[in-house]
């Protein structure tokens, strides 16, 4: 569910919890989805690992290992991946989940097991 974050709070306590790397990630994903006010949705970014690399001072792989502690813990959603430009790689597609509906998130990454856990499914959508 697309939801605006503009009169939300950001999680970052739970996000720190997961490591330093992971609050300094979402507070920039946070930053960069809380701009997003598109009619009736919102709350998404299409920022690079690489850009995210480069603002938060930290390798790229290091921004994976945090987006997928992120996406597996519920605080975001990866919705799919944008379209490539010529020559270019196609970026994932964020959604900061709003604070009011993270425990629903969980419950549905509970439900789907850890086969299919979120981290994995947006994995597999550069593999696929």
């Amino acid at each position: 569910m697309a939801v605006h974050l503009a009169d939300a709070c950001p999680l970052m306590q739970e996000a720190c919890r997961l490591g330093r790397e992971c609050g300094l990630v979402y507070a920039v994903l946070w930053e960069a989805a809380w701009h997003d006010r598109r009619g009736d949705c919102g709350g998404t970014t299409q920022m690079s690992h690489k850009s995210l690399a480069a603002l938060c001072h930290m390798s790229n792989t290091t921004v994976l290992k945090a987006v997928d502690l992120l996406l597996d813990d519920g605080l975001i959603s990866c919705l799919g991946l944008t379209g490539s430009w010529a020559g270019g790689s196609q970026k994932r597609i964020y959604r900061v989940i709003h604070p009011d509906h993270v425990e629903a998130q969980r419950a549905a990454i509970a439900v789907m097991g850890e086969g299919l856990s979120p981290s994995k499914r947006a994995r597999a959508l550069r593999a696929g």
